[in-house]
């Protein structure tokens, strides 16, 4: 018996300690808007990033919801200008309502003016994140329910919000956020990038101007070599690169000349109703061993949408080499640069890369995107 008490107290305490380390997980919200504005009629629409900071100082994606802002803008200055203010916030009260259609069934109080905004003379009142119609604010932020183009009346994402904050919650407002500092790999940001979130912003007070100033900033390069960018001395050189088609033969903006331009925000984009392959051409025989790429269309869109999940991405390719031979690789399905081996060296220059699989869009399961190609 006594032997079978000290476990059920053991089992308790591992419980408890597993419970406990969970809620030490720490809730914040980033609300991306990007100008120009991206607009629908009269509403200004864009994105609602739910992120934690955990205690090993890991910063996780728990989901995103689509929401709106106020109908003039962002950048709130004096009571009625129907502006979203911009900076740092938090909740200051959770406030359930009645009026399901104006609010959801939530009105998450924030604490505009915050001491930066009175600092600077801004006035208002009222400021809250809620659900309710599809339209703008005269200020609030709206979160609503359903899909980017087929929105539904606000209730049941506004009550899941409301679940996992608490008065404290700490609120991220900005515009023309970098996409690298929301570029997320399997839910998680790379240590990096979590540790400047953390070193520079979460939990800080500061003014919208340097905010702005942090999170529009070009990352440093060892955040970047995190998220994927290519040491520029390893990469082949003066690559003659064709495609087998491209999105609305919009070549400009959609070309095969994308896919080594080091820029994750721009991609090689086809139909993948069509048979799709890359072929690079070198300006001679190389001794190839590996390949570097990123799947998908690695961006934000205006509306803080993720381009990523909803254009469809390679799954599996083939790659042909000028020898005749070929390998198959299963691609990982992350946002991020990802590096494969291949089973030995090739020397060739030519290498003609075929997409047999495909994983499917959200939104725009007919377009292909690749953001970067390389080969070593």
């Amino acid at each position: 018996m006594k032997r079978q008490k000290h476990f059920k107290i053991a089992l308790v305490a591992i419980l408890w300690l597993g419970i406990s380390t969970a809620s030490l997980a720490q809730t914040f919200l980033v609300f991306q808007v990007n100008n120009p504005y991206q607009r629908r009629g009269r509403t200004l629409w864009g994105t609602l990033y739910v992120m934690q900071r955990h205690t090993n100082g890991d910063i996780s994606l728990t989901t995103t919801y689509h929401c709106v802002y106020g109908l003039h803008g962002v950048g709130k200055e004096v009571l009625g200008d129907k502006r979203t203010p911009l900076g740092i916030y938090k909740i200051t009260q959770k406030q359930r309502t009645d009026d399901v259609k104006r609010y959801g069934k939530w009105l998450l109080r924030v604490n505009y003016p915050n001491a930066d905004d009175r600092k600077n003379g801004r006035t208002g009142s009222g400021i809250a994140i809620h659900g309710g119609r599809v339209n703008g604010t005269l200020g609030c932020m709206r979160i609503l329910d359903g899909s980017k183009y087929r929105k539904k009346l606000g209730v049941n994402n506004i009550n899941a919000l409301a679940k996992i904050t608490k008065v404290g919650t700490q609120i991220i407002v900005c515009e023309n956020i970098n996409p690298q500092y929301l570029a997320f790999n399997d839910g998680y940001l790379s240590k990096e990038k979590a540790k400047y979130w953390s070193d520079n912003i979460l939990g800080k007070t500061m003014s919208r101007e340097k905010l702005t100033a942090l999170l529009q900033a070009e990352p440093t390069p060892e955040i970047y070599t995190h998220i994927g960018r290519v040491p520029k001395m390893f990469v082949v050189k003066k690559t003659n690169i064709q495609v087998s088609n491209v999105l609305k033969n919009d070549v400009e903006k959609y070309g095969g000349h994308h896919l080594q331009d080091k820029k994750s925000h721009t991609a090689w984009v086809g139909d993948r109703r069509k048979t799709n392959w890359i072929k690079y051409h070198f300006p001679s025989a190389y001794r190839i061993h590996k390949m570097a790429i990123q799947v998908g269309y690695a961006k934000t869109d205006y509306g803080g949408d993720n381009l990523w999940l909803q254009n469809s991405r390679p799954a599996t390719v083939r790659i042909h080499f000028g020898n005749g031979e070929s390998e198959i690789i299963h691609l990982k399905d992350s946002q991020r640069l990802e590096y494969y081996e291949f089973k030995k060296e090739y020397e060739t220059q030519s290498i003609k890369v075929e997409i047999i699989d495909y994983q499917l869009g959200s939104e725009y399961p007919n377009d292909v995107c690749i953001s970067e190609l390389d080969f070593f």
